[in-house]
C-alpha cells in the first residue's frame, strides 16, 4: 500500500495544508497515475511484516517512484501489522536497512488498533510545512536581490 500527500486540501493534522490519497495496489501504471505521482510531495510506503512479498513490492515501488519524482519528495517506510509478531516474515532489521537505503524514516505500526499511525501523518505534514516555509523564504530573498541598479 502507498499513501501520497500533497499540500492542496484538508488534513486532520493541520487544516488547509494537506490532502492524502491512499492507493492500495500499484499494479496499474497508467499515464494518469504517473502524472498524479509526479505531483505528490510525500509517500508513505507500507508493507506487511507478515508478507515478504509485500516488502519486496515496497522496494520496487520506491525504486520506481524515485525515477519519476523530484529529489525533494519525502518518503516514510512503514511495517504494518506489528501485532502479528508470530507470523512475522520480515525482520525489524530488514525494515531498518531498507529505510537507510531509501534515506527515510522507518516505523512499525499496527493499523488494527491505530498504534503509531497518526504520528506518521503528523511528521510528514510538519515536514511539508517546513519545506514550504523554507521555499517561501528563499523566494523572498531572491525577489529582494532583483532590485539592483547597475551604473
Amino acid at each position: 500500500m502507498m499513501i501520497t500527500l500533497t499540500q492542496t486540501s484538508l488534513s486532520p493534522c493541520e487544516p488547509n495544508q494537506c490532502s492524502e490519497c491512499i492507493v492500495d495496489n500499484i499494479r496499474s501504471r497508467g499515464l494518469a497515475l504517473i502524472i498524479f505521482f509526479r505531483k505528490s510531495q510525500a509517500y508513505i510506503i507500507v508493507y506487511s511484516i507478515d508478507s515478504r512479498l509485500s516488502f519486496i513490492r515496497a522496494q520496487q515501488f520506491h525504486d520506481a517512484m524515485k525515477d519519476i519524482t523530484t529529489t525533494h519528495t519525502l518518503f516514510v517506510l512503514v511495517g504494518n501489522k506489528s501485532d502479528l509478531e508470530r507470523e512475522r516474515q520480515v525482520p525489524l532489521e530488514d525494515g531498518l536497512i531498507l529505510a537507510r537505503r531509501f534515506g527515510c524514516p522507518f516505523v512499525e505500526v499496527t493499523a488494527k488498533n491505530r498504534q503509531g499511525v497518526e504520528p506518521i501523518f503528523e511528521h510528514l505534514v510538519r515536514a511539508l510545512r517546513q519545506r514550504r516555509h523554507q521555499q517561501e523564504q528563499l523566494e523572498e530573498k531572491q525577489s529582494d536581490m532583483c532590485g539592483c541598479i547597475i551604473m
